[in-house]
């Protein structure tokens, strides 16, 4: 059966994919960094932001609390370590630290958190306004992670400790079940080593489909019991269970002989990235109602069901970039490993 991860197209068609969709991102940003304007002459009586940057002369978001803890302890005074592994330790601390600068040199440019509370302003967003702010809540969730996770697992290498890797950036992870083994890898090791594991016990479909419900189960208790929560984690339930049954039919051999009868490889790529585009939809939907909570999730789903034919087709066609995006360096981090 032929692996779509492995299926090369034309190196022009992959580069152009690329560039569509990060010229995407980029350009959704920089719409919603424009609708930034309404914090100008805001009057800040919830204390979101600070002076900044003195060398930049703009206000910075402050209204995270999660980040603005870790910043500060950052900033506190630090011991040294004399070991042999030093120079990796100081290398992959200036690797975290840089993101950290970027990450606070954004904050000065897009407010992201801080729009999150004026619901107004996001109902009169436009679809690039709307879909840049969901985009860049994602990556800073993702950066302020990739900064606390990459320093702790940083300092536990000192002690010989293999902690948990890092996240991988969600711009270039298209499917449910990517997301769950690679954000945050030690949730996701405890929940198939101690829930799915142990209640599965067959391969039978029902078997499997029970450890997940109860995984998510879990998700949703340990996370809080919220409604926003409980949308986030049955839409990622739902997306996992249409996922596996997309496996499920991929690897059967009526599909496979129609594939390989009807379909050339290149095709069978571009067939499947279709097909995942309006479920990495629905999971960057489902992310929303877990960042930003349940009236910003609303919000998306009126802009995307009130909105346009060609506003979703453009979103569908720049999904369907991103799944390209995603299959490809997926490939490359596999053909990497076999060396």
């Amino acid at each position: 059966m032929k692996n779509n991860s492995l299926i090369t197209i034309n190196c022009y068609e992959s580069y152009f994919y690329f560039v569509v969709w990060s010229c995407a991102i980029i350009y959704s940003a920089y719409q919603f960094y424009l609708a930034n304007n309404y914090f100008s002459d805001y009057n800040d009586i919830y204390s979101d932001f600070d002076s900044g940057w003195s060398w930049i002369g703009k206000k910075r978001d402050t209204s995270d609390q999660e980040w603005l803890v870790w910043l500060t302890l950052i900033n506190q005074s630090h011991q040294y370590w004399n070991c042999q592994k030093f120079l990796t330790f100081m290398l992959n601390l200036i690797r975290y630290m840089f993101w950290c600068f970027f990450t606070e040199l954004l904050l000065h440019f897009i407010y992201v958190n801080a729009i999150q509370y004026h619901l107004q302003v996001l109902q009169n967003l436009n679809s690039w306004e709307l879909f840049g702010l969901g985009y860049c809540m994602g990556q800073f969730f993702f950066n302020k992670y990739v900064v606390i996770y990459g320093t702790c697992s940083n300092l536990c290498y000192l002690d010989d400790i293999k902690a948990p890797s890092q996240p991988k950036c969600i711009a270039r992870i298209h499917l449910y079940s990517d997301m769950w083994k690679h954000f945050d890898r030690g949730l996701y090791k405890f929940l198939i080593r101690y829930i799915y594991v142990p209640i599965r016990k067959s391969n039978r479909c029902f078997g499997k489909l029970f450890a997940s419900f109860l995984c998510f189960t879990f998700v949703f208790i340990w996370h809080g019991i919220q409604m926003n929560i409980f949308i986030w984690a049955l839409l990622n339930f739902i997306g996992i269970v249409i996922e596996n049954i997309g496996t499920s039919i991929g690897k059967s051999k009526q599909y496979y002989k129609m594939q390989n009868t009807h379909l050339s490889s290149k095709n069978t790529k571009r067939l499947h990235c279709i097909l995942a585009s309006p479920l990495l939809a629905m999971s960057a939907i489902s992310n929303f109602y877990f960042l930003g909570g349940q009236d910003i999730g609303n919000i998306f789903i009126q802009k995307i069901i009130h909105g346009s034919w060609k506003s979703l087709f453009i979103l569908l066609f720049l999904l369907y970039c991103c799944c390209q995006v995603s299959v490809d360096i997926k490939r490359w981090e596999l053909r990497h490993i076999k060396r």
